[in-house]
C-alpha cells in the first residue's frame, strides 16, 4: 500500500500521519493530522521540528504531549507495509486527550478521603478509590466488572423515607432518585463488620441513567472522634485531678469534690485496621476477635515486624475494656531498676530522688497493660510479677500498703514461646500465668497474598506525605516481591516502599525495580 492511500485510510481512524523527508521537512500530511495539530497554515512544506517541536521531541510510546488547551496526543507505532520514498519516515500519532482526563479525574478521586465506588448502568463496579480500597482491604483487580451484589452483600439499610434491604446502587438505577445519609450495617467480603453512611446518586448522560456514584463515610470513625471530642472536654474539666477544687480561703478541698480522673491513654488502633485479606489473617483476626471478650491474659508470638503491638490495641478496642486506659511499656528498652519502678510506682525515699508515684500497673487500672517483649525482662523481675499476676495487688517501691488493681495483661515475645522456656529466658510460672491465651502472628511470607494490599497502602499514605502520585507497583517489582522472604516482615515492606517513593520523581506514576532498596 502507499503512503497516500496509508495516509487516507488513517484518517478515517482518526490517526494523524506525516511523512518527514530525510532532511526534516514535511512531504506529506493526512487529514487526521492537521485537524489533530491545529495549526494556522498548513504542514506541508515546512520544517519539521518547527512545525511541531512536541512530536519531533518524541519517542513512540511515551506519555503525553499537551499541544494546546484540553488538547493531549501521544506518538503511536505506524502501520507496517507502506511504501514511502527513500530515506523518508513516517510519524503517527492519535488523540488521547478522553484517557488523560480519565487520569486526572482518576488521581482526584484516589485523593478524595472519604470511600468513593462507581458502578455503571449495569450495576457492575467501574471503579473504587483508595480510601474505600483502605477501609475494605480491596483490590481493584478483586472487583471492578463484577456485579456489586458480589461484591457486597445484602446490607441492613435505614434512611430517613424508607428501610430496606437491599444495595442502594440496584434501586437508584430502577427509581433514578438519589439516596442520601443511608445508614448501612455489614460484612466485606474478608469478614470485616463496617457501619457507614451512603450517599448515592444517578449519573445521566442525555436523559437516560449510565451509572451511580456511591460517598460513604466510616461511622464508627465518626463516632471515635466524637469520643475524642468528649474526653478534651473531660480533661478542660479534669484538670485538678490530684485533689477537689479550692473553697472560700484557697484551700484544696477533698473528699467527694474530687474529681475524676479522667482517661488519658487510648489505643489507637481496631481490628479493621490491620490490612489483608489472606485466609491465614483472616482466621487470626477471627480469633482475636472472640479472645477479646474475656479478661483471660493473652501471649503475643510474633517474628519482628508482624505488628504485635497492633494487635494488641485492636484486642483492647474490641473488649469490654475499650473505654479504659491502654498502656504499653517495652520491657527491652528500659534498665531493670528504672522498669520495676515504672510497673509497681514508688514512695518518696525509696532510693536517692524518688518521689510519691503511682505504677503502670496502677495506671491501667480498669483497662490493659501491654508488656512489649516480655522475653527482655529480667528472671528477677518476673518473679515480682507474679503477686499482680496471681491476686491483682500491687506494692509500690519502698512502700507497703498493698493496693487492688484491674488490670488485663498482654504479653509479647519475638521468640518462639517454646524456645523461651527451654533457654530458661521465661520463667514457667510467668509462662503459665501470661499465656493462658496464645496467639501467633503470621509472618508476611506465609500471606504473600496480602502484599499488593499492604504495598498500596503505604503507597497511598506516602503519596500525601511525600506529594507523589504513584498508583502502584510495576509487575517486575511486584513479582520480586513475591519471591522475596521478608526477614523484617510488614515492617521491612513498609521501609522498603518508602524507600522507593523517595526516589520517585513527580512524573513518575508506578514504582519500579530502580527504586527499590540495592
Amino acid at each position: 500500500m502507499n503512503y497516500i492511500e496509508a495516509m487516507r485510510l488513517l484518517s478515517q481512524a482518526e490517526l494523524g500521519m506525516i511523512l518527514v523527508s530525510k532532511d526534516q521537512y514535511i512531504i506529506e500530511a493526512n487529514t487526521a493530522a492537521e485537524k489533530l495539530l491545529g495549526r494556522p497554515q498548513p504542514l506541508q512544506g515546512q520544517k519539521f521540528a518547527e512545525a511541531v517541536p512536541e512530536l519531533s521531541s518524541a519517542d513512540t510510546g511515551d506519555n503525553y504531549i499537551n499541544i494546546g488547551f484540553q488538547k493531549y496526543l501521544v506518538r503511536c507505532a505506524c502501520p507496517e507495509g507502506i511504501e514511502i520514498p527513500e530515506g523518508c519516515r513516517m510519524v503517527c500519532f492519535k488523540d488521547i486527550s478522553d484517557g488523560v482526563f480519565r487520569d486526572m479525574m482518576t488521581s482526584i478521586i484516589n485523593l478524595i478521603p472519604e470511600p468513593m465506588i462507581l458502578a455503571d448502568e449495569r450495576q457492575r463496579v467501574l471503579l473504587i478509590n483508595n480510601a474505600t480500597m483502605k477501609m475494605e482491604s480491596l483490590l481493584p483487580e478483586d472487583v471492578v466488572g463484577k456485579d456489586i451484589t458480589e461484591v457486597y452483600p445484602v446490607a441492613q439499610t435505614s434512611s430517613s423515607r424508607e428501610k430496606f434491604n437491599e444495595l442502594t446502587v440496584p434501586v437508584i438505577l430502577r427509581t433514578g432518585e438519589p439516596l442520601i445519609n443511608c445508614r448501612q450495617t455489614y460484612s466485606t467480603r474478608n469478614g470485616a463488620s463496617l457501619d457507614i453512611s451512603c450517599s448515592s446518586y444517578p449519573i445521566y448522560r442525555d436523559g437516560r441513567i449510565c451509572g451511580v456514584f456511591c460517598l460513604t463515610a466510616d461511622m464508627s470513625r465518626v463516632e471515635e472522634l466524637s469520643k475524642q471530642v468528649i474526653d478534651l472536654q473531660e480533661r478542660l474539666l479534669g484538670q485538678n485531678f490530684d485533689g477537689g477544687g479550692p473553697d472560700a480561703s484557697g484551700k484544696k478541698m477533698p473528699g467527694p469534690n474530687k474529681p475524676k480522673s479522667p482517661n488519658r491513654l487510648f489505643a489507637k488502633y481496631k481490628f479493621r485496621d490491620i490490612i489483608g485479606q489472606s485466609a491465614v489473617l483472616r482466621e487470626t483476626i477471627r480469633k482475636c476477635h472472640m479472645f477479646a471478650k474475656s479478661d483471660s491474659p493473652i501471649m503475643l508470638y510474633g517474628e519482628t515486624g508482624t505488628g504485635k503491638e497492633l494487635f494488641a490495641q485492636s484486642i483492647h478496642n474490641a473488649s469490654p475494656r475499650s473505654l479504659g486506659p491502654f498502656i504499653a511499656i517495652n520491657c527491652a528498652a528500659i534498665p531493670e531498676n528504672l522498669l520495676e519502678s515504672m510497673l509497681f510506682g514508688t514512695e518518696k525515699g525509696a532510693y536517692t530522688g524518688a518521689e510519691k508515684r503511682a505504677g503502670l500497673f496502677e495506671l491501667a487500672d480498669g483497662g490493659t497493660l501491654l508488656l512489649d517483649e516480655l522475653n527482655s525482662m529480667s528472671l528477677p523481675l518476673q518473679a515480682k510479677l507474679l503477686r499482680v499476676l496471681q491476686d491483682g495487688m500491687v506494692r509500690r517501691v519502698g512502700g507497703t500498703e498493698e493496693r487492688k488493681v484491674d488490670v488485663r495483661v498482654i504479653s509479647n515475645v519475638n521468640i518462639p514461646p517454646a524456645k523461651a522456656l527451654a533457654d530458661h529466658i521465661i520463667r514457667e510460672d510467668v509462662f503459665y500465668r501470661l499465656s493462658v491465651i496464645s496467639i501467633t502472628i503470621p509472618p508476611l511470607r506465609e500471606r504473600r497474598e496480602d502484599i499488593p494490599l499492604l504495598a498500596r497502602n503505604f503507597i497511598m499514605e506516602l503519596n500525601r506525605k511525600l506529594g507523589r502520585n504513584i498508583s502502584g507497583l510495576s509487575e517486575e517489582v511486584l513479582s520480586l516481591f513475591y519471591m522475596y522472604e521478608w526477614p523484617g516482615n510488614v515492617r521491612e515492606l513498609q521501609h522498603c516502599v518508602e524507600h522507593a517513593m523517595n526516589l520517585t520523581g513527580p512524573e513518575e506514576t508506578e514504582l519500579r525495580r530502580k527504586h527499590l532498596p540495592d
